[in-house]
Order: structure tokens, then C-alpha cells, then sequence
């Protein structure tokens, strides 16, 4: 700080003894911007340039980022993290100005900013015919390992989806609109790519089946499914009243959902193949668990963590018409058969969003056969307590008590 004396000590800690030793001491500035302080840097673009923006600091610290035109109006306003990279693919031509603010709320030594400007080379543009509800996979390869930037707009040249592809790497989207739609592959590297290959595949979601469950509040949801050719499957849940999509996405092979406060009323689970060859021998599992509500807070509710299920879950319903501090505590009280060494009596509390409030997972094992949390639950708000385990392919039987106080 300034005008301020500071003393350096040379020397060692182990005094009782003695030795000789020269040492040189330097002193080096270094660079630091202060809260609130800006760095700003003035590239001049060509029409269709690309920008790559990263920045680094000795703290790890985030920044502001503003990207003005010539006449300071705002362009983009956004966050850039340590190490982070971000491509900007429309800025106009013209003396584009790129600050950084630190607005970490201390001191930031270290910063060092970049602004690459490329000139992009489109490598492929391929243009495919999309139906409604079609689901498209794009993919790419090249003989030097390189990443390229996609962009992908519609028949009237608006941007949908944009970002960047690994070689090797695969992009899936789901929800793009019907029409012509273009792919475009872009080297925003700076550099030569050789071997370039694209994949663009439009697929035609395949419905292996529609389940339609009716669901009060409060029951939880479980989604899982099986195949001969192991693959991912695309999903939706629909409420049937309003026709409104409450949720969609990819369910792996064996492999497992759980969604915590989909509205009341009948409810359609589609499964789609999004795959170019035909899945065989599709099975999917759709569960409806009513939790057991909770009313005696003095009484000891027990059960089994494995009930032959999909999961072995045991779920309760909480809601209190005063807010109320309490402790959960999950014991066990049976030896059980022991299948795996992980993941045991685990027990969460959740709202009906399926927000994770509060979490107790430890190992109810012969050295630790209790585990208690404790919780402040708002009035007239519903919550879900989940008794079970995380490991799910080999099924375990415990026998606990869950208690309240």
C-alpha cells in the first residue's frame, strides 16, 4: 500500500544452526486490477469474422464482459470465467471493443486477456428437409484432431443452434423447427483441416410406446427402460388436460429418471427411438409411487429398503401447518443382505420441484446404523423424504425406522 513501510525478513527458521549462504532478492510489479477496474481491447472486424474471447487470473475469478461497435452501443453483455473461451459469430464489421470488469469484490492479480479474430473458413453446408418432431444428430471427423464451430439456421437465415464440435464428437437436437434447414461446418481455427467428414442425420423419432398414468400431488415418478441395442431413448411427459410438454429428454440404456411434483390428472409418457436402425425389444418401466404421508410425528414409521422395484425406495409426504425446526433420523435396525458397500440408508429431503433442500448419505453399516439431519420445514409447504440407496443395479434388504422430533 501506499506510503507505507513493509520489512522482509531473510533467514532461516532452524537458527541453532549455522551455515553460510548467498541469495540474490528481486522485485518484480505485477499487473492487478482493482474491484470495479476495466481492461478494454479494440479489434477491427471484417464482415463474417469471428471473435474468440478468453481471459485468465491468478484468483480464478470471473469478469464482466461488454462488447460494444464504434458507437459504444452494446453488442453483448455476458460473464466470462477463468480459462473459459467464448466465440462470438455475428458481431458486425467495424472497431469492435471488448472490457473486461472485475467485479469480484477484491483485488485480481495475474490478468491477462485475449481477443483472436479469425476469418472463418465454411469447410461443408448442408441443407436437409426437417419435419416437426424430427430429432437430428450431427457429427464430425478430420485427420487432425481439430474442433469446428456449427451453425445451424432456418430457410429464412436466422440462427437456431450454434457452438463447437470435437473431433469425433457428436451434437443432438431435439425441438428444431419444420423447413429447410442449413448445417453449416466452419475451421475457426486459423489453420488448414485435412480429412474433413460431416454426418448430418435427420431422424424421424420411431413411438415404441405411450403410457399414461393418472398422478395425484405428491406422487413421485419413476421412469427407466431396457433394449437389445442398448441405446438411448428420447422421452416425454405430457399432461393430457392442457396437451403442455412437463418435461422431455434422453433416457439411457438401463438407465433411470425420477421427477418429484408433476402436476395432478392423467399424464402420457411417450418413448421415441431416435436412432437411424430400429430399436428391438423396447421395455420400459413406468412407476407411480404414492409416498406414505406422514400425520404422527411421535409415531416411528419403518419399512424395508428394498421393496423389489426398480430402485429400492421408500418415499414419505410431509407437510406441516406451522413451521418447525425437526430432526430426521433414519436407523437401521435389521442386518439384511449385503450386496453392495455403498450408498445405504440414504436418506433426502425435497421439495415437490425436486430441489435437493437437505441431504444426509452416509454408509448405515455395523459402524454407523444412524443418521440424522436437521431440518426447518415451512408451513403448508409438501416435502419428500426418500429412504433407499444410490446403487442401483444390485438390490440390497434393510429393515430402519424413520423417526421425528
Amino acid at each position: 500500500e501506499a506510503n507505507t513501510p513493509y520489512v522482509i525478513r531473510i533467514g532461516g527458521d532452524d537458527t541453532y544452526f549455522t551455515g553460510s549462504f548467498d541469495y540474490e532478492i528481486t522485485l518484480e510489479e505485477i499487473e492487478t486490477l482493482a474491484d470495479g477496474e476495466s481492461v478494454s481491447v479494440t479489434e477491427t472486424l471484417a464482415d463474417g469474422d469471428f471473435a474468440v474471447v478468453s481471459q485468465n487470473n491468478d484468483s480464478g475469478a470471473t469478469f464482466d464482459l461488454t462488447i460494444t461497435d464504434e458507437a459504444d452501443a452494446v453488442l453483448e453483455e455476458t460473464t466470462i470465467d477463468a480459462g473459459e473461451e467464448l466465440t462470438f459469430t455475428e458481431l458486425p464489421e467495424g472497431d469492435i471493443t471488448f472490457t473486461f470488469t472485475n467485479n469480484s469484490g477484491g483485488l485480481i492479480a495475474g490478468f491477462a486477456e485475449s481477443v483472436t479474430i479469425i476469418t472463418p473458413e465454411v469447410i461443408a453446408d448442408v441443407t436437409e428437409t426437417v419435419a416437426e418432431g424430427d430429432f437430428v444428430e450431427i457429427s464430425q471427423t478430420n485427420d487432425d484432431g481439430a474442433s469446428v464451430y456449427f451453425i445451424i439456421t432456418d430457410d429464412a437465415g436466422d440462427l437456431l443452434e450454434e457452438g463447437t464440435l470435437a473431433d469425433g464428437g457428436s451434437a443432438e437436437f431435439a425441438g428444431l423447427p419444420a423447413g429447410e434447414l442449413t448445417f453449416t461446418f466452419v475451421n475457426n481455427t486459423g489453420e488448414s483441416i485435412d480429412g474433413f467428414v460431416e454426418v448430418v442425420d435427420v431422424i424421424t423419432p420411431q413411438v415404441l410406446n405411450e403410457v399414461t398414468e393418472a398422478v395425484i400431488e405428491g406422487d413421485v415418478v419413476e421412469l427407466s427402460q431396457i433394449n437389445n441395442e442398448g441405446v438411448d431413448v428420447l422421452f416425454t411427459i405430457t399432461e393430457d388436460a392442457s396437451g403442455a410438454v412437463l418435461a422431455e429428454g434422453i433416457l439411457e440404456d438401463d438407465g433411470f429418471f425420477r421427477f418429484i411434483g408433476l402436476p395432478a390428472g392423467d399424464v402420457t409418457f411417450t418413448f421415441l427411438s431416435v436412432t437411424v436402425d430400429p430399436v428391438t425389444d423396447f421395455e420400459e418401466v413406468v412407476d407411480i409411487i404414492s409416498p406414505q404421508v406422514v400425520t404422527d410425528f411421535e409415531a416411528t414409521y419403518s419399512g424395508t429398503t428394498w421393496d423389489g422395484v426398480y430402485l429400492p425406495q421408500q418415499y414419505y409426504l410431509v407437510e406441516l401447518s406451522e413451521t418447525t425446526v425437526m430432526d430426521v433420523t433414519l436407523t437401521r435396525t435389521g442386518a439384511g443382505t449385503e450386496t453392495v458397500s455403498a450408498g445405504m440408508g440414504m436418506h433426502l429431503i425435497y421439495g415437490l420441484g425436486d430441489e435437493l433442500l437437505e441431504e444426509a448419505a452416509s454408509n448405515l453399516t455395523s459402524d454407523n446404523l444412524e443418521e440424522t439431519i436437521t431440518f426447518e420445514f415451512e408451513a403448508n409447504t409438501p416435502y419428500i423424504i426418500r429412504v433407499g440407496g444410490t446403487f442401483s443395479s444390485l438390490p440390497w434388504d434393510y429393515d430402519y425406522d424413520l423417526t421425528f422430533e
